[in-house]
């Protein structure tokens, strides 16, 4: 049996399962693949997000951990599948790297999902830290720090925020009016100076929520009140799947022709790429190997650098797409409503 062509970017990991010459070897390969390799990656990188995420959880953390942990890998099984079907076009480079990927976005959909009024905690924060020239927030191998802008360039690790320093400043908030007496980038800095230091951007997330009572007791559905609508109650929606062939093609299509668009429809439309019920499109770009994040930030006429920075917070509201291309919020929904307009003219059903 003549073995398949495979892709010479592939990474190494992967070679013994895509030559495989039958479906027990390959199935045996595929099981080493994703209890040695992506199997440990994931849970190691979910301890670092959800520890940080859901601190004083423990119940929770275990049982999210196995929930996402369960979504990414049937996400790998199912690319992996595919690669074995067709090894040039379903290529993969660096699985490591894919896995990682492939655990991030579906930690961050997850926590979106279950802990709403966090999630927009962490964007207004991060859009704080970013736009703020005093603040930054920047990554490293265990997590993101954020402090003083001073601070970035330092050895210094992660700081504990003080036992005290979140009722401090609630003391000081609910002398009056909340968001009049203490504005959001004042209670952000206050924080910072009693951490003396770069702490952990979720650690700041905790503190400014127990202050700003944006946290949660528990996931959206579990808090929803009882009732017989059972809209009321029902689970948020899923990201659309990438299952079949069609939806690969569609989807490919959908890349090329969002390429031809002029530069600042092309970006005020990536920036919210959404189907029409409203999810998230751009994720799906990478996962399945339609266009790496190095070629979606060259669509987008920046650095890749940016774009990771960007990544965890797609799709961006309006106002935030205005403010990276340095337009008016109108302008960016004329720019996007032009590019689908063309986009649905030129694209089969």
């Amino acid at each position: 049996m003549e073995k398949p062509a495979i892709a010479p970017e592939m990474d190494a990991l992967l070679l013994p399962f895509a030559t495989a010459r039958d479906e027990a070897e390959a199935e045996r390969h595929l099981e080493q693949v994703i209890s040695l390799h992506a199997r440990p990656l994931i849970q190691t990188i979910l301890r670092g997000k959800l520890g940080s995420a859901l601190g004083g959880r423990g119940h929770r953390e275990a049982a999210d951990r196995e929930d996402i942990s369960s979504r990414v890998v049937l996400q790998i099984l199912g690319r992996l599948r595919g690669l074995k079907g067709d090894p040039r076009r379903e290529a993969i480079g660096d699985f490591r790297g894919y896995v990682a990927t492939a655990t991030y976005r579906s930690c961050n959909q997850y926590l979106r999902e279950r802990y709403p009024q966090r999630h927009r905690m962490r964007r207004r924060l991060r859009y704080l830290l970013t736009h703020d020239p005093a603040l930054s927030v920047w990554e490293t191998p265990q997590s993101d720090l954020c402090g003083l802008a001073s601070w970035r360039d330092g050895t210094a690790a992660a700081r504990p925020l003080p036992a005290g320093a979140a009722d401090l400043a609630l003391r000081e908030a609910m002398a009056g009016p909340r968001r009049e007496r203490l504005p959001y980038g004042r209670l952000v800095a206050r924080l910072l100076a009693e951490a003396g230091g770069p702490v952990a951007f979720e650690a700041l997330v905790t503190a400014v929520a127990e202050v700003w009572g944006g946290e949660e007791e528990g996931p959206r559905a579990e808090r929803q009140a009882s009732g017989t609508n059972a809209a009321s109650r029902r689970e948020p929606s899923t990201p659309p799947a990438v299952s079949t062939a069609d939806d690969r093609i569609y989807l490919r299509e959908l890349w090329q022709r969002i390429q031809e668009l002029p530069p600042r429809q092309r970006a005020a439309l990536l920036l919210n790429l959404r189907d029409g019920e409203g999810h998230d499109l751009i994720g799906l770009l990478p996962l399945t190997g339609i266009a790496s994040i190095p070629q979606i930030a060259a669509a987008l006429e920046m650095p890749p650098e940016r774009l990771a920075e960007l990544w965890n917070d797609l799709p961006l509201d309006d106002r935030t797409i205005a403010s990276q291309l340095g337009l008016t919020r109108q302008q960016v929904i004329n720019l996007r409503s032009a590019a689908r307009q063309r986009l649905a003219r030129q694209m089969n059903p």
